[in-house]
């Protein structure tokens, strides 16, 4: 029988679903690491990875031809390597959107409203308005990137009723954007914006996408999100266009290097909220995921090309 190989700890009920739904297929749950190499091989589809993954490719004879990784990124994966050994890729792009969503519309509601003030008055016990207190209610947003991330904070920034435009390789059009504009018109929109959002992928061509040119060209009353990856921000030009006042502040999920080092000015300036790259977590992670692996799972089944989330090694991502 055709095995399908989990290296996730998943519940029974997803379990059972995926038993369910994959009918022909043994479904074998390593959720520890006491596996080798050797026990992936003659597994058809993998949920997850490990360097015992790559190992298991490198066997002769081995009968991978699918794996579904546990995030959305795939700056870390060996893609080089897995496109030579043509197996499909399948990510896990929108199973965190919404949280991410939420988070960005969290730090931007907690600084229009003096929330963090709030809290610190609080602890205090002094009842101190704050000074600064408006909304996002028709402020100009452009989202960098116009994927799953980027269309679940357009979906939830449209409902405060603020204006969405979006950024991406071909200038593509996008539901729920009020104009896509491509790469190169980046500089000379900019102006336009209360708040540009980092929702990028980390690739060749995005790494320190993010840097002077673009806060140059920011408005100085602007903020800058970071909720993509870390590395497609130029952070010592980010320290430097907040420190001379080149732009509002920032608001950061995401860092070139993570943990972030307890040395970085970011940890203590005044302009940035940060958190330690939590926008992604979330109890519907794994269900989402699973979710999407059995639509595609249909599509394999029948013969058919899987299209939900599948990694372009090109494009790399």
């Amino acid at each position: 029988m055709k095995k399908i190989v989990s290296l996730i700890p998943l519940g029974e009920v997803l379990i059972e679903k995926i038993k369910a739904r994959t009918k022909g297929f043994e479904l074998v749950v390593y959720p520890h690491k006491d596996y080798r190499s050797e026990d992936l091989a003659d597994a058809e589809i993998i949920l997850g990875w490990s360097s015992k993954v790559k190992e298991a490719l490198k066997i002769e004879d081995n009968q991978i031809k699918w794996i579904q990784i546990w995030y959305a990124g795939v700056d870390r994966m060996p893609l080089e390597f897995l496109e030579q050994k043509n197996v499909l890729l399948t990510n896990a792009s929108g199973a965190n959107a919404p949280s991410i969503a939420q988070q960005v519309m969290g730090m931007l509601l907690c600084d229009v409203r003096s929330l963090d003030e709030n809290l610190l008055n609080q602890r205090e016990s002094n009842w101190d308005i704050p000074k600064r207190l408006t909304e996002v209610t028709e402020k100009n947003m452009l989202i960098l990137g116009t994927g799953n991330i980027a269309k679940a904070i357009c979906k939830y920034a449209t409902a405060f009723d603020m204006n969405i435009y979006g950024v991406n390789r071909t200038d593509r059009q996008v539901d729920g954007f009020k104009e896509v504009y491509d790469f190169n018109r980046l500089k000379k929109v900019l102006k336009n914006f209360d708040y540009v959002v980092n929702t990028l992928p980390l690739t060749d061509e995005t790494e320190g996408m993010v840097g002077k040119t673009v806060f140059d060209s920011m408005r100085k009353d602007a903020y800058y999100v970071s909720v993509g990856r870390g590395g497609t921000t130029v952070e010592g030009e980010l320290i430097d266009a907040l420190d001379n006042d080149k732009i509002a502040g920032a608001f950061l999920d995401v860092f070139a290097v993570e943990p972030l080092p307890a040395e970085s000015p970011l940890w203590k300036h005044s302009k940035v909220m940060l958190s330690p790259h939590t926008s992604g977590i979330t109890d519907y992670y794994n269900e989402r995921i699973i979710n999407s692996f059995l639509r595609n799972f249909e599509c394999y089944r029948d013969g058919k090309d899987i299209e939900e989330n599948l990694v372009d090694y090109k494009r790399q991502y």
